[in-house]
């Protein structure tokens, strides 16, 4: 088996107009939901462990946030919908 240094390396990317995209990133299709979903643990996860002092407080707070960001996807969904219509 051949080795291969480091320095032969290389991402190959793929051009479309003047956006570069990394191959490992080309085929890495994400649905909204699943975009706001992970936004939404993110964002949870942050506010929960920044701003409350116990463990306790922090999960309540973190789940309060990440069940007000998906409700709140839910909801502005709906809106669009029937707005779309």
């Amino acid at each position: 088996m051949p080795t291969i240094s480091p320095s032969e390396i290389r991402i190959e990317e793929q051009t479309h107009g003047t956006e570069s995209v990394p191959w490992l990133l080309k085929n890495m299709f994400v649905s909204h939901f699943t975009a706001a979903f992970l936004f939404a643990l993110c964002t949870a996860v942050v506010f929960g462990v920044t701003s409350k002092n116990t463990d306790r407080d922090r999960f309540l707070y973190g789940a309060w946030v990440f069940g007000l960001f998906l409700l709140i996807t839910f909801g502005a969904s709906w809106v669009m919908h029937l707005l779309h219509r």
